[in-house]
């Protein structure tokens, strides 16, 4: 039997898929991590694509907005490095 206990999925990852029981804190998955992204940049709407040029990452403040984001899902922000796109933070539990 193959068991899948992460999911990724578009702008989300999944610990312990809802019809899995998670182990308690400290076992398992269910332990601090620090995790990285790669290839995180905001969509320009008008094409499209991703906005990956560095000064205009910094003008529109998106390291701010991955900030904010670790304070909605209870993470830490490690760094953000716009020219590769990396998005580093740490979570105490999952």
């Amino acid at each position: 039997m193959l068991l899948i206990l992460v999911h990724f999925r578009h702008k989300e990852v999944v610990v312990y898929p809802e019809h899995y029981d998670k182990p308690p804190v400290g076992q398992g998955l269910n332990v601090p991590a620090e995790i990285s992204l790669e290839r995180v940049w905001p969509i320009d709407k008008a094409t499209g694509d991703p906005i990956k040029y560095t000064p205009k990452l910094v003008e529109m403040n998106y390291e701010g907005v991955l900030r904010k984001a670790c304070v909605r899902l209870e993470a830490e922000f490690v760094s953000y490095t716009p020219e590769r796109g990396i998005w580093t933070f740490k979570v105490r539990k999952s």
